[in-house]
């Protein structure tokens, strides 16, 4: 961090400032504390080698009555000994008896988000400046143009509503109200199916709903919207009804609008006050839908029609999703493998929490028999709440159409960042290998021995083709054990690969 600096920038590795954001900064004085001519000495006794703190001890400075410690994250150049480090305060104490004020002081720390591109697969390296001029205008800046409700990045605009759920419009006309909607409802099932009491009483309307404004932009706008309801506390006796007793649960959702990005993340934090639940977060379609689409296992499944069932148990139309799930129009893009219902033809829904108390039951509504024994699970009611994460992407088309797979691809792999430990002044870049190609998805990437492993996956059901472009000489293919096959031809730093439909292709890279 440039000392003193009130202004804080970031340079690439070609030495251009970059777009940056301020979304916070550390507090600097860590602690102050009131000592005399000989308690001052105490702090040596805290200081283990250069270690103070958890922080590394850079320089002290004795004034009048006043000794600081400047700390930080790493040395830096300046030699400190503690012996004589004590012996000069000791000797600053004997001139001055009397009241001295001790001060740690931490370095300047400051947490910006910055707009940085880098090569596929690769790094590049970024400094802190001193700023004396405005930075760059992001493309597609973040505003957040009424009263702190309101986010809007020339593609995306979103708006809180009333009860917290959120008004999303598109440039292009696509708008859904109604978006995050939570609903709460009984559970009488167990770990491993759902079942609804015979007289559930669903909670879908908070008790009261707070919004706060964290950041307004320009890379980054954020919303907090905390809704409280009051839920059941769990089931009656008979499994056949919630209780009537009810508890506080408090929802806290962060709302984020990023530049230059056509969709919207949300972060769903909930507090788990109730037993025997099912908690889902509810998204309406763009326009009516009647089958859905979500992305598993190298392939995308398309689900409509009767729910699926079979060997004792009552179909319901519950389905699994990895990367996404797609409906009417809109996008749900996701961190990890969900359970989703498109519920009716304008709504899919995605379970935020399951909160049961059986491994199996041995009388489940929808099931015949067991599915393994009836052992109490208290931890699976969840007691400690439950985070959820998605991103929400309005679009009005069919999913291949809206780029659904980049949007869940960038959504999902967010970028690595790392402290450097070169000199202050060392910068650069490498790119790593890129893959092109319509519905082409890069599925893994590993070293094996001396070579690279590249699996990649059509996503698609028609025919396309790869490009694959880097730095080698040889590619065969091989098969989903390593074995090499067929040698492909290279032609410069690129190889072309022809891919059937949902075909998934193995490469040694050399």
């Amino acid at each position: 961090m440039p000392e003193g600096a009130d202004d804080v920038g970031l340079v690439d590795a070609d030495g251009r400032l970059v777009p940056v954001q301020e979304v916070a900064r550390h507090p600097r004085e860590l602690a102050v504390e009131q000592h005399d001519e000989a308690s001052i000495l105490e702090i040596f006794r805290r200081v283990h080698r250069r270690e103070l703190f958890g922080r590394q001890v850079r320089r002290i400075r004795i004034g009048d009555a006043e000794l600081t410690f400047d700390l930080g994250r790493v040395a830096g150049a300046a030699t400190f000994d503690p012996v004589l480090a004590e012996a000069e305060v000791a000797a600053a104490a004997a001139a001055r008896p009397g009241p001295w004020t001790l001060r740690l002081v931490d370095e300047d720390r400051r947490i910006l988000v910055a707009s940085v591109s880098c090569p596929p697969l690769g790094w590049t390296s970024v400094a802190p400046v001193a700023r004396n001029e405005s930075d760059p205008t992001p493309e597609g800046a973040v505003s957040s143009p009424e009263a702190g409700d309101v986010l809007s990045n020339g593609l995306l605009t979103v708006a809180v509503e009333p009860a917290g759920t959120l008004r999303l419009t598109t440039t292009s006309g696509v708008e859904l109200t109604g978006v995050g909607r939570l609903v709460d409802g009984g559970d009488r099932g167990d770990t491993y199916n759902y079942a609804p009491p015979a007289r559930d009483d669903l909670v879908s309307e908070p008790t009261s709903v707070e919004v706060t404004l964290l950041e307004s932009g320009p890379l980054r706008g954020r919303l907090e919207v905390v809704r409280r309801y009051a839920l059941p506390v769990g089931l009656e006796a008979d499994l056949d009804a919630r209780t009537t007793q009810t508890a506080t649960a408090c929802a806290r959702t962060v709302v984020e609008l990023r530049a230059g990005e056509p969709f919207v993340r949300l972060r769903v934090d909930v507090d788990n006050p109730a037993r025997d639940h099912r908690l889902r977060l509810h998204v309406p379609t763009a326009r009516p839908a009647s089958e859905s689409a979500a992305e598993g296992q190298f392939a995308v499944v398309s689900r409509g029609g009767p729910a699926e069932g079979g060997w004792g148990e009552e179909p319901i139309p519950t389905y699994p999703a990895s990367a996404f799930v797609d409906a009417g129009g809109v996008s749900l893009l996701l961190t990890q493998p969900t359970e989703y219902e498109l519920c009716s033809d304008r709504e899919l829904a995605v379970t935020v929490l399951r909160a049961v108390g059986q491994i199996s039951r041995n009388i489940h509504p929808l099931r015949i028999e067991p599915a393994g024994p009836e052992i109490a699970t208290p931890k699976a009611q969840l007691p400690g709440g439950a985070t959820y994460e998605l991103a929400i992407l309005p679009h009005g088309e069919d999913w291949s159409s809206a780029d659904t797979l980049g949007a869940a691809e960038r959504y999902r792999h967010p970028f690595a960042t790392y402290e450097g430990a070169g000199a202050s002044d060392a910068s650069g870049s490498a790119a790593g290998l890129r893959v092109d190609g319509d519905g082409v998805t890069l599925s893994s990437l590993r070293r094996r021995g001396d070579h690279l492993e590249l699996r990649l996956v059509a996503q698609t059901d028609r025919p396309t083709t790869a490009l694959v472009t880097g730095d080698f000489s040889a590619a065969p293919r091989c098969d989903l054990r390593g074995r090499p096959g067929e040698e492909l031809a290279v032609r410069g730093d690129t190889i072309e690969l022809a891919l059937g439909p949902w075909e998934i292709a193995t490469l040694q890279i050399r």
